[in-house]
Formats: C-alpha cells, structure tokens, sequence
C-alpha cells in the first residue's frame, strides 16, 4: 500500500529537527507495516486547531485524487486537535478508502478503531485548552508581580532585550510618542500626524519586529495613532504612557477555519491593572487634554448618528457605502486596498490617504462610477474575445490557490475544460467549483447593476471570482496611462482625466483576450 507522511509543529521556535525526528518515526512505522512512502508533508508553526495548514490541504488534495492508500502520522494530534475537523475529515477519508496508521496505536485498517479515535480526538482537544489554562496562569502571576507578561510597545525597550530584564524606556521613541500627544490635543488629525511622522522618516511601531504577515515597511498609518479607545489600542490610548500597565483587556483567539486571530473584549473586572510610574512618558495633564478631545469627537460623531447617518458616514461626514468594485481594486504600487474617498467619491489608495506620500507616492484619484464603467467594458469586451476561456481558467487557478494556502496546481485538465465550456459548477469535496462559461459571466456583467442592488454581498463576491481575486492599478509615466493587472488579463489605459472618452491601448494581455 501507498503511504503518505504528515509532520506539524506548532511554533517555529520548536527545534527544526522535531520535523525531521517525527518524519524517521513515520518512516520506520512504514517500514514495520509494509508500507511504501510516496510523499511527505509537514507544516511549522501551525496548531493542529487550524484547518487551512498549507502541508494539511496539499495532503488531503493529494488524498481525494487517490494518490495513497494511508496517511502516517506519529501522533494523531499531529493531524488533528480539532474534533469537529476530525470526524469530518475521517468520514471523507473512509469514503475514499483511506486510512490513517499513527505510531500512538491508531490504525483504522483494523475494525473498532473508531471508539479510540474518539477517546483521543477528546483527549488533545483538552491537552489544547490544558495548554491555553497553563499559559494564561502562568502570565498573569507575572502580572500581579508588576512583571512585563510579554508584548511589544512602541516607546519601551521589551523586558528580553533590556539590560535589567525588566521593560524600560526607549528614550528615541519616547520623544515621538510626546509628539504625537501633544499634536493630537493642539487638534491635529491621526491623518496629519501620521503624514507628518512619515515625511520626518520616523520608523513606525512594528517596523524592526519579525513580522510574516503584517506590514514591515516602517510607515505610519492614521490607525496606528487613533486605535481603539475601548479596546486600548493605538498609540493615544495605552495607559503604560501615564504609568499604568493592564494585563488580560483582551481574550486572542484563533479563527477555526483560517487561523487567523482574533481580540475579544474581556470584562473590566477581569482585568489586572499595576502602577508603573518608573515607565511614565506622558504627563496627566497632555494625557487629559487627549481623552477630552476623544470624547469630543465621539460626541459629534454620535450626534450625526443619530440624524440618521451610518457609521462610516459620521466619521467621513460625506457619504461612505461599500460600492461595487470594494475590495477587489489594490494600490499597483503599495499593495494596499483603493478605498472611496472625498466627497467627488474618487477612488484612493488607502495608505496614501491614511499615510500621506512619504507612506505610498500613488497620487492616483479616480473618479468611481467611470473607473467602475471603464472596468466593466474592459472586462466585457475580453469576455467576447477569442480567449475569453483561457483567461477564464487562469483566474479559476488563481482563486484555487488562494481558497488553499501553499497549493500547487496544474493545468486543469479535460474535465474542467468540459465544465468550462457547459458552465457547470460541480466539484468533488474539498475542491471549490469549476469556473463557469464565458457566456455566463458575459451575461452576469451586463446585468451586473442590477443584480448588486439586489444582492451587493454575492455579486461583489461573483466579480472577485471573474477576475481571480483583485485587480491592480498602477500609474504609468506619471499620471497619463494606467496600466491594469488581474489574473484574468491585463491592459492599459490612458488616463485623460478618465474622461467618458477614454479608451484602452493594446498591451500583453490586453483587450479582446489576446496575449492571455
């Protein structure tokens, strides 16, 4: 029988031979059970509560199209600490006959095995929450002790890298931190101060930590400053300022399906509150003056609220809706997400705007409803082409990644050409839909207007689907030309204050489908 191996550590502070040591495990397993090894997957840094490990999901793509007969694992915690995740994943498994041979005594060739499957499954679900207990004990002992219980502050040196072992003061920080109050109570906006700090080439908080996902380029953004005053965060509301340290504000959790964190407020009572005056920058007078302005703004902003204005539409004052093209349009040149601006709702970078140019030097403003109608004819006019179908397979490939973290995919073959071609949406578990018809998203275009103000959520998600994810705009030779970027094709356009004639030039990829 045909074996695949799968090896996970939760933190990539493990030692990076516990890969290694549980793969030889798994080999000699094989080798006792007469098994021949095919592949071997592994995942670091991921807790077996997670669902979207990208050596996970290769293994079970690898399992639905048949490639093995049995996955080997040194323990079954190491596949799974998640029991709902578990028993689904198993039904499939059994489904397609294959099984799972662990070296803690699982083996499900052998009839019976489920009972201990279960037993286990329990036993490092509770192993997982014993862990958490352990970890949040153990911290707020340090706490209560007036001990740092870890995290990183902007304008403090971390209790690891100081001399005393204790947090301290990082005086270069400490004096743009007195800025940014001071700034802030004379009535100037996170936006300006964020501009300002960026224009001096300030580092920004983060920007020396070793960050993976998050943004390591330096810059400030107006989010930075304002934060959350409720939650605590942003740098004009954490109290370590004034000298007072607040352990347990919040529970992090990890999101089932995508691992992703998540901050949930705890009640004040649960919170452990110290006095540090030895770790005070911020005088009670600056830090006054700062909560009264808040408090101010958060009245005006509630009085328009409740003239009937949303949320968005009381911070920006003019109107703030999601439109049809939120979300899926990306600074070409930062990264970061066009959000509606101004009361002439142009479309902006967001770092721009929240960061000024010393954060993203996109001067681009577009106008909203004729980008989104240059977009859409662009958009249609490849669907007519005579390639609209490879493009069409491409941004499927590009969503296929996307929807599984670390995939690799080949070329679809002859059946999702088939699909293609009927518009057919069938896939098998754990695989997401073929790409529908040309013919289909032709039709869905047309009618796109309409069907957003019926349903803004799905159509939003039916375009994202289209153009395989986001589209990227980046201007050309200053501000004349843009040139466009998506999964599904490319083009330029000359800019012309995107006037109604405005009109796309040919390029790799470009209008009609060609060059996809």
């Amino acid at each position: 029988m045909k074996a695949a191996l799968y090896a996970r550590v939760s933190t990539n502070e493990q030692r990076k031979e516990s890969i290694d040591d549980q793969l030889r495990e798994c080999r000699e397993l094989c080798r006792r059970h007469d098994l021949d090894v095919i592949e071997e997957y592994s995942d670091r840094g991921r807790s077996g509560n997670e669902v979207n490990r990208p050596g996970y999901q290769k293994l079970l793509r690898a399992a639905r199209h048949r490639d093995y007969d049995v996955i080997v694992a040194h323990e079954l915690s190491r596949l799974w600490r998640s029991e709902s995740e578990m028993h689904a994943i198993k039904e499939e498994l059994e489904y397609l006959n294959v099984h799972v041979v662990t070296d803690d005594g699982i083996d499900t060739r052998i009839v019976g095995m489920d009972i201990l499957i279960a037993v286990k499954g329990a036993m490092a679900k509770q192993e997982l929450r014993q862990i958490a207990h352990r970890t949040h004990r153990a911290l707020k002992g340090l706490a209560l002790d007036g001990r740092s219980a870890g995290g990183k502050c902007y304008g403090y040196f971390a209790a690891t890298k100081s001399g005393t072992g204790k947090r301290e003061i990082n005086e270069a920080q400490a004096r743009e931190v007195r800025r940014i109050f001071v700034w802030y109570a004379a009535g100037k906006s996170p936006r300006w101060i964020a501009e300002r700090l960026n224009e001096e080439s300030v580092s920004s908080p983060g920007s020396d930590w070793e960050r993976t996902k998050r943004r390591r380029d330096g810059k400030w953004l107006a989010s930075a400053i304002h934060g959350d005053p409720k939650r605590g965060s942003g740098i004009l509301n954490n109290e370590l300022y004034i000298g007072r340290y607040i352990w347990n504000r919040r529970q992090s959790r990890k999101k089932l399906r995508s691992g992703n964190r998540e901050f949930l407020l705890r009640p004040p009572e649960e919170w452990v509150t110290t006095s540090h005056p030895e770790l005070r920058i911020v005088s009670d007078d600056t830090w006054r003056e700062v909560k009264a302005r808040q408090r101010e703004r958060a009245d005006q902003i509630g009085a328009r609220v409740r003239l009937g204005l949303s949320k968005y539409q009381a911070y920006a004052i003019g109107a703030y809706p999601k439109y049809l093209l939120s979300g899926l349009l990306r600074c070409g040149l930062c990264g970061s997400n066009l959000i509606v601006s101004g009361p002439a709702q142009g479309y902006v970078c967001a770092t721009r705007v929240n960061g000024g140019l010393g954060a993203c030097s996109n001067r681009l403003r577009l106008p909203r409803v004729r980008l989104e109608r240059m977009l859409l004819s662009w958009i249609q006019s490849v669907l007519i082409g005579a390639e609209s179908e490879q493009c069409l397979l491409r941004a499927w490939r590009a969503r296929s990644r996307e929807n599984s973290p670390g995939a690799e995919y080949a070329a679809p073959g002859r059946d999702a050409e088939l699909k293609l071609a009927a518009g057919v949406g069938s896939a098998t578990a754990g695989e997401i839909d073929a790409p529908r018809s040309s013919k289909y998203y032709e039709q869905f275009v047309t009618t796109i207007a309409a069907r957003f103000q019926e349903n803004p959520r799905e159509t939003r998600a039916t375009l994202s689907d289209l153009i395989g994810g986001a589209i990227r705009l980046i201007p050309k030779g200053g501000t004349q030309e843009l040139a466009v970027h998506c999964e599904f094709s490319n083009a330029t356009f000359g800019l012309a204050q995107l006037s109604n004639s405005l009109t796309a030039t040919r390029h790799a990829g470009n209008l009609g489908g060609t060059g996809c």
